[in-house]
């Protein structure tokens, strides 16, 4: 009887499994979730140190849009001047954020990512060689 139990215990979790095609993670619209998205830069850390601004209006965003461009810029400065252009890509395989401004190059590996925060550090192939905090911009 305990045979056929394990035989059929085998069976069973065998069966569930069959058939379900795993697929890979798209981290693609993570940072824009089919439209636009902003981000505040929470915390900026290097050697363990936070350079960010504690006060929400100090500190920066990060716009994602659908196409592929992002602005990062000053929160107070919102709306009032350009910010800083770039076009960005995710690599959903290996985790990471590229961000090609005109003059610089932002390369970051995702190594924690929630609905409520991201966090990356940068490559060495990085110009930024700050670890960012992502989280969508709150209600100020």
């Amino acid at each position: 009887m305990l045979k056929f139990l394990q035989i059929g215990s085998v069976i069973f979790l065998f069966g569930c499994t069959t058939g379900v095609e795993m697929t890979k993670v798209n981290f693609t619209s993570l940072f824009h979730d089919g439209n636009s998205k902003v981000w505040m830069i929470n915390r900026i850390v290097a050697s363990g140190q936070n350079y960010a601004a504690s006060n929400y209006w100090e500190k920066d965003v990060a716009i994602f849009y659908h196409s592929g461009k992002c602005v990062v810029q000053p929160l107070k400065s919102l709306g009032e001047s350009p910010g800083k252009k770039g076009d960005y890509n995710v690599n959903s395989d290996e985790k990471n954020l590229f961000i090609q401004f005109k003059t610089e190059s932002w390369d970051f590996k995702l190594t924690m990512i929630s609905e409520d925060k991201i966090i990356m550090k940068p490559l060495k192939t990085s110009n930024l060689k700050y670890t960012l905090e992502l989280i969508p911009l709150p209600e100020l």
